[in-house]
């Protein structure tokens, strides 16, 4: 007998058990599906504790490679910042308490200085990795345009000048903090101001501590800091997020290649909690994440490793059919350690049959009795993907 109400019903609910690796895992318990789809995530997710108030990480950051055919450049200048790859490297911590969700950590984004002006830089990598003679700011003084360096040293002057360097320069990014609440019914995210001291830029291959813990009730803070600890290179931010007042809170770990998409020439977010949503092929690559030990805050400051018996991978219904080939993990660790690389260029081509189960819009049944989906965003494999579930 087919059908997929049930399987709908299970990964919308969290519930599914996703099909288990043949290789090692962080987590004793079999690893999960979750209807969230529309982005390369690697997750894991703590169990149930009632005194469970938060979690902390050290790490090293990844380097981000980004596809140049998935590069927006906006028509309209009032969208100047999103100009940049539509995938974005990401690393954070959060939680989910009472059906509300929360996301703490640090984004791939683009580089401004105090001024709110947009940084460039000469590096291939996209990123001056914070070698301030290799970013570049425009600015002019008594009419004459000019190119200067992170230091304020002008580097050239004059139109002429301006745009022979101005060619060999490309827009610079650098991981940053965000802080992502779910309060009355909606997302709000957050970052510190553009360029202010508070707006911590941290770089590929960089090491790193975070810690999101509840102070009380609604009240929350995130830290998140450079190893070793180094002067202004820390950033700290007290905020609300209701819903973990409730016992059975969990908290989670994760990092991923998140991705937009383009609607009438302005980018959109294409990650989805309701199956309706699937990754987009790129060729973007984050390589080497490293985390090194992650730990729920227990009661009176115990640390519990995330680890073993204490959590549970979940995966996304769209990349679990290929989920060992994008996403290259190793040197798992009783701290709650491992290794990373996102390959999503390895999702293409999709098997035949595939697993990727039918929670979105309008499921059709072919004359074989098996489902298919017809998203928009599956086409681009070049397929429609199949889904029989016995």
């Amino acid at each position: 007998m087919r059908t997929p109400l049930p399987i709908a019903f299970l990964l919308a609910t969290g519930l599914m058990p996703a099909q288990a690796s043949a290789e090692a895992r962080q987590c004793a318990a079999p690893p999960r599906l979750q209807s969230w789809g529309g982005a390369y995530f690697r997750k894991v997710v703590s169990l149930p504790q009632a005194e469970a108030s938060g979690i902390a990480a050290e790490g090293v950051l990844p380097s981000f490679l980004a596809d140049p055919a998935r590069y927006f450049t906006p028509a309209d200048p009032k969208l100047e910042h999103q100009i940049g790859p539509l995938d974005r490297a990401s690393v954070y911590l959060g939680g989910n308490g009472g059906g509300k969700e929360l996301d703490v950590g640090v984004n791939w984004r683009r580089v401004y200085d105090r001024a709110k002006r947009p940084a460039f830089t000469d590096k291939a990598s996209a990123c001056d990795n914070g070698d301030l003679k290799r970013r570049f700011f425009m600015s002019r003084s008594k009419g004459v345009l000019a190119l200067e360096d992170g230091t304020g040293a002008v580097v050239a002057s004059g139109e002429a000048a301006v745009a022979a360097a101005m060619a060999r320069m490309i827009p610079d990014f650098a991981f940053q903090p965000f802080w992502r609440t779910t309060n009355n019914g909606g997302n709000q995210w957050n970052q510190p101001d553009l360029g202010s001291p508070e707006n911590l830029l941290l770089y590929p291959g960089e090491a790193f501590f975070m810690r999101l813990e509840q102070v009380r009730g609604s009240t929350f803070t995130i830290s998140i800091a450079v190893r070793p600890p180094k002067p202004g290179r820390q950033f700290s931010v007290t905020f609300r997020q209701e819903g973990f007042e409730a016992a059975g809170r969990v908290f989670k770990r994760a990092d991923s290649i998140d991705q937009y998409v383009l609607i009438d020439g302005v980018r959109k977010g294409n990650e989805k909690p309701d199956g309706s949503q699937i990754v987009i092929p790129t060729k973007a690559r984050a390589l080497g994440m490293r985390w090194e030990r992650v730990s729920v805050l227990g009661p009176k400051g115990r640390l519990i490793p995330m680890a073993g018996d204490g959590c549970v991978e979940v995966r996304g219904h769209d990349t679990a059919p290929a989920y060992d080939r994008v996403f290259k993990i190793k040197g798992f660790t009783p701290e709650g350690g491992e290794s990373v690389d996102i390959l999503p260029s390895a999702m293409a081509p999709l098997p035949d049959h595939t697993s990727v189960f039918s929670v979105g819009p309008s499921p059709l049944a072919d004359g074989a009795g098996r489902f298919i989906t017809t998203w928009p965003s599956l086409r681009a494999w070049g397929r429609a993907v199949a889904v029989e579930i016995e």
